[in-house]
């Protein structure tokens, strides 16, 4: 597939712009064009000219050096997005997921699936016995002849816990998929649940992840191998899947506790939900503001257990607990994947640290002159297909070298040598 250009962006934007106006109404989508015509018309373009044309290279950010045009004009969106969101119904229509769906599916028909093979996008929703709502991703010539040798749960981020849309990764996680088999796994499969209710709070959406993720666990066979993959706010629903798998609360069963992953791959996990005092103050590269986490992690708790011990399972930065994190991690392992210019910089290498003590296997990924979410807004923005696709190259190799030797479809020559593999250790900056 090709890079993401100037008319998959226009499209976007003329997409959205529909759904706002289907959802709200022309008047509603006419007074937004108006509220934000002074962000489009004037600070955006001035942004751009006066901190990425006009100012001399060697004073710019390290971000503003090696960030495409794309991807700097995109963050500034995201930051403007994000300040400005909160409470307004029409701003959610840029991450509901609609637009991404259509998108992905024009693209597809148009570059006729070039790269992506015979990859295959499913929405599930089954709503007796083990419900499971989510969206499928395989393999069409491998899912019937083959046994699934690696499976990966995928919890997505977005604007809160729970917000946003999976389909935002459809095109992404697809690549990925094709990574996996170049690095020689015989029949990868990747569901990504879907949260029904984005209002409401906790427990709930982990009780929905638990039953998605039991549904996951019926597709495997003793040989398959299962990746926990999450990033931004999804490595933060993640990580208290992990503990409530550990040590249930909230009416979570035993019987919950059957299987826990083999691997865990955080990509800028939101560690600290509360800063004493959160700061609004924008970092100069990353559109998240700590502020911005505190106001998320406000709606999503309910204030009822604000103090108790159940904010634990919520908040990785309460517990101090080696013991706790050695018992709820991965047993094959860790990655936390993230970038040097984020804003949650010390939380995450915070959070690194407890488990460095804790003796938990972990292998640090950090990006140079990368914000948050670098994988996902990376996609999107860069230019070169290598640079695009770094961060699949990256996570699809260094599952190769958890698993690889240990499934039966690689040791009986069922299926191809890995590619690609050097480029886990290469630094793209």
């Amino acid at each position: 597939m090709q890079n993401f250009g100037h008319r998959d962006f226009l499209l976007y934007f003329l997409l959205s712009y529909y759904f706002i106006a289907y959802d709200y109404g022309v008047r509603v989508l006419l007074i937004w064009l108006i509220e934000n015509a002074y962000f489009s018309l004037v600070e955006l373009p001035y942004n751009y000219l006066a901190y990425r044309r006009l100012l001399p290279f060697p004073y710019q950010t390290n971000f503003s050096q090696r960030a495409t045009d794309y991807e700097f004009v995109v963050v500034e969106m995201l930051k403007h997005y994000f300040k400005y969101s909160q409470g307004q119904p029409a701003w959610s229509v840029f991450f509901d997921g609609r637009s991404f769906e259509l998108l992905n599916k024009i693209r597809r028909w148009r570059e006729c699936n070039d790269g992506l093979g015979d990859t295959a996008i499913e929405n599930i929703c089954i709503n007796q016995g083990l419900s499971c709502h989510a969206t499928w991703i395989y393999t069409r010539s491998r899912v019937i002849s083959k046994a699934h040798d690696i499976l990966i749960f995928y919890i997505h981020g977005g604007n809160g816990f729970g917000v946003g849309s999976g389909h935002l990764y459809n095109e992404y996680l697809s690549i990925l998929l094709i990574n996996l088999l170049e690095q020689g796994f015989s029949n990868p499969g990747i569901l990504v649940p879907i949260f029904l209710n984005k209002i409401e709070k906790y427990p709930s959406q982990i009780s929905q992840l638990m039953k998605d993720y039991q549904y996951l666990l019926k597709k495997r066979n003793e040989d398959t191998h299962i990746v926990l993959m999450s990033d931004s706010t999804g490595s933060t629903l993640a990580i208290s899947m992990l503990l409530n798998m550990n040590h249930p609360s909230n009416g979570f069963t035993q019987d919950q506790l059957m299987t826990k992953p083999d691997a865990a791959i955080f990509i800028s996990p939101i560690t600290k939900l509360f800063h004493s005092p959160p700061t609004n103050t924008p970092n100069p590269s990353d559109y998240l503001t700590q502020s911005t986490i505190h106001k998320w992690a406000a709606n999503y708790i309910d204030k009822s257990i604000m103090g108790t011990p159940q904010i634990s399972f919520l908040d990785a930065s309460t517990i101090k607990d080696c013991q706790v994190w050695r018992n709820s991690m991965p047993q094959k392992g860790v990655v936390i994947s993230y970038g040097d210019e984020e804003c949650i910089k010390e939380d995450i290498e915070g959070f690194i640290e407890l488990l460095t003590q804790s003796g938990v296997k972990l292998k640090v990924d950090k990006q140079i002159a990368q914000v948050h979410n670098w994988s996902i807004l990376g996609f999107y923005t860069e230019r070169l297909i290598d640079h695009r696709e770094a961060s699949l190259q990256i996570y699809s190799g260094i599952l190769s070298r958890m698993f690889l030797w240990n499934t039966p479809a690689y040791v009986n020559g069922d299926s191809k040598e890995p590619t690609n593999i050097i480029t886990i250790d290469e630094e793209y900056t």
